[in-house]
Order: C-alpha cells, then sequence, then structure tokens
C-alpha cells in the first residue's frame, strides 16, 4: 500500500508540473521594449530571438523553445522577445551602455537585427536581469545544447569559464526570488501573462504545500510584506518554487 501510494504521488507532482503555457502565449512577438518592461517588473533575463517568416531553422528554433523542459527555465528565468524586421515599429536601447532604456535611442525593428549584427536568422541574444546586453548566438542549436546555453547565462558562469567547461544538474531550474511589486506592475502582468499568474493571501500561501506545487508559476501573494514572506520561505527545509511576487 505505502509503495502506491508513492507512486500515485509521483504521477500527480509529474502532472501538475507538466508543460502549461505555449510559446505564443509566453512571447513578446514584436514588442521590444514591453518584453524588457516586464522583464524588471519580475527580475528576470531576457532571451531575445530574431527570426524571420520564411526561415525554416527559425520553426526549428521555436520548437526547442516550445518544449517542456526549456520553456519552464525560461518561465522561470527569462522573458522571451521574437523580432522580426518591420520598419514601422520602433525600439529604445541604450548603444553607449549595451542596456536596454526606455529612454535610449529610437530604433527601428529592422535597425536591430543591424544594432546586434544579425547577418543571418534564427539567431539568439542574451541580456541580464540588470538588462545589460551579454552577446549572442547565430543559428540553431538542439534542444539540450540551449538549455545549457541558458543555464550558463543565467547562472552568470559565463564570468569564471567557457561554455565548453559548463556542467549543471540536469534538475536546476533556477532559484527562489521574492520580489515586491505595485498595483500597476500587476496590471501589466495581468496584460500580458495571465497564464501564468495564480494568487494567494499570505495566509494561504502559508498552508500550501510547496513541494506539490507547480513550481512554474508566478505567486502573486497579497496582504503580506516581501520581509515576512522571504522569511517564511527561508525557514522551509524543503520547497518547490521559483518566483514569488508580493503585492505591496
Amino acid at each position: 500500500m505505502r509503495k502506491q501510494s508513492v507512486i500515485l504521488l509521483l504521477s500527480f507532482v509529474l502532472t501538475l508540473f507538466g508543460f502549461s503555457i505555449s510559446f505564443e502565449d509566453y512571447v513578446f512577438y514584436n514588442d521590444f521594449d514591453t518584453g524588457f518592461e516586464v522583464a524588471d517588473i519580475l527580475d528576470k533575463n531576457v532571451l531575445l530571438i530574431f527570426t524571420s517568416s520564411s526561415c525554416p531553422y527559425c520553426s526549428q528554433l521555436k520548437d526547442v523553445i516550445a518544449s517542456e523542459n526549456v520553456m519552464n527555465f525560461l518561465i522561470n528565468n527569462y522573458i522571451l522577445i521574437e523580432i522580426r524586421a518591420d520598419e514601422d515599429k520602433t525600439a529604445h536601447f541604450d548603444v553607449e551602455n549595451a542596456r536596454f532604456d526606455k529612454d535610449g535611442k529610437a530604433f527601428s525593428y529592422g535597425e536591430l537585427f543591424s544594432l546586434f549584427g544579425v547577418r543571418g536568422v534564427p539567431a539568439s541574444h542574451f541580456f541580464n536581469r540588470k538588462q545589460e546586453y551579454l552577446g549572442g548566438l547565430p543559428g540553431y542549436l538542439p534542444k539540450q545544447d540551449f538549455l545549457n546555453w541558458l543555464k550558463f547565462v543565467e547562472t552568470e558562469s559565463y564570468k569564471e569559464m567557457e561554455i565548453k567547461d559548463f556542467e549543471m544538474d540536469a534538475n536546476y531550474n533556477g532559484t527562489l526570488q521574492v520580489k515586491a511589486i505595485q498595483d500597476t506592475d500587476l496590471s501589466k502582468l495581468e496584460n500580458y501573462l495571465p497564464e501564468l499568474l495564480t494568487y494567494y493571501t499570505y495566509n494561504k500561501f502559508k498552508e500550501m504545500n510547496l513541494i506539490t506545487t507547480n513550481p512554474f508559476k508566478y505567486y502573486i501573494i497579497r496582504e503580506a510584506k516581501v520581509k515576512d514572506v522571504q522569511k517564511y520561505l527561508e525557514n522551509l527545509d524543503k520547497k518547490l518554487i521559483y518566483s514569488v511576487y508580493v503585492l505591496e
């Protein structure tokens, strides 16, 4: 009976943790500035991909990104922006400091290709949580190689080694972060990433089993302070949760 109960629990957990959001629901398509603004609210890295409608390898890259392991890792650690060459739309970028700045110089989306040195598509470019540009990768990579790059950037291992020397636990999905947000921030999240949000009062949140809850969600906590939520989570021996936002 005990063995059967363990198997049932494991089955429940695996089902709960399964892939739950599509590429289309997650990507900021041709919306450069908004993607960075949401990344700032959520304190996430940014993955910027350049594509075109006639590129077969772009479809393959998007299939890689849409795969369960890659998408789940992105949800915890990145905001995804896809850009195509549209001369009617503009993005803002601080070229001198190589970072996003909503008040920076305006570029058409076509000019972004030149700005980031994109000679062929697809191309993947990375920004850290401070929205500083780190560099890019041309072309398509298989799923495991692409996921390894995402982990390499997220852990800032590029500061200490080259990608060929990088190794990471296959089960690594990021680190817990707790951040305060405001009503205006929440409104923007509800507008652009509604499928990822789940809401709790602080008392209800403390009743949750954080081992069996879905770790690939953004938890919005009401009626609490960041310091209280952080202290509560730090005192838990076991938890499987990564993105907690306290509405203050």
